[in-house]
């Protein structure tokens, strides 16, 4: 079992499986535990750890490419 841990929420004892989507080729994972599941992609979960959103913007967007380093991810408005 792994644990997450984002921005001080804690989530104890959820087995955590990294997936890749065949379309956009990004990486996901999928927290889950009996029948409660969440599924976040890497980049969000690097923008919620690592930039701030005082805003409380909902998308978050590549500057550059689809590089998955806190200094190229951005929250936006919008996803276009």
């Amino acid at each position: 079992m792994l644990q997450a841990n984002v921005r001080g929420n804690v989530i104890y004892n959820w087995p955590v499986n990294p997936y890749r989507n065949p379309h956009s080729g990004r990486n996901y994972f999928k927290f889950a535990s009996g029948k409660a599941s969440c599924i976040k992609y890497q980049h969000r979960l690097v923008a919620e750890a690592f930039i701030p959103n005082p805003d409380k913007l909902l998308f978050v967007k590549f500057k550059r490419g689809d590089s998955v380093e806190a200094s190229n991810l951005y929250w936006a408005k919008n996803c276009r």
